[in-house]
């Protein structure tokens, strides 16, 4: 039974990853943030925009005739979505220091992904060729790793030139 909720908690990776960076540079993160990486109206036109496609999408996948049983995990990803760009935007609001810019971020790369997952959850049910499926699937997956990763790398880069500046 634990292995078939393994898929429910795949948008949660990200916030693992912000949270070992959290606990790792812990020393850093009360520092307050500068009016440049706050920037709260860019952000959350961004944010606003995107939380649109994630509504729109659970609206349409709730909406759908037929079971929302064979939907569920798709459901799943877009709630946890759209909750994650809601709750980024909330933040937006009250952002002053580098943990809520970490926090921030981790939501808003979940969000990001439970997207993804749920376009990747359809490709991989549907009755398309499975070179097609196999290509879609590496190929959504890979766009949202890239960007994650290079994310993180520059955080941590960040961070790490900072604690020897010390």
């Amino acid at each position: 039974m634990c292995i078939e909720l393994l898929p429910y908690a795949l948008p949660f990776l990200p916030l693992l990853g912000r949270m070992i960076i959290i606990v790792r540079f812990k020393h850093y993160m009360g520092d307050n943030l500068d009016e440049a990486a706050i920037d709260r109206t860019n952000h959350r036109s961004l944010i606003v925009a995107l939380a649109g496609f994630s509504f729109a999408g659970l609206l349409a996948l709730v909406a759908l005739p037929g079971h929302l049983s064979e939907r569920a995990l798709p459901i799943w990803y877009v709630l946890v979505s759209f909750l994650s760009y809601l709750a980024t935007l909330n933040l937006q609001g009250y952002k002053a220091s580098r943990w809520h810019d970490q926090i921030g971020d981790a939501l808003y790369e979940m969000a990001a992904l439970g997207l993804i997952a749920s376009v990747i959850t359809f490709v991989l049910k549907s009755e398309l060729p499975l070179a097609f499926r196999t290509i879609a699937t590496v190929l959504a997956a890979s766009v949202w790793m890239f960007d994650f990763i290079i994310r993180i790398r520059f955080t941590i880069e960040y961070l790490l030139i900072k604690e020897k500046a010390e």
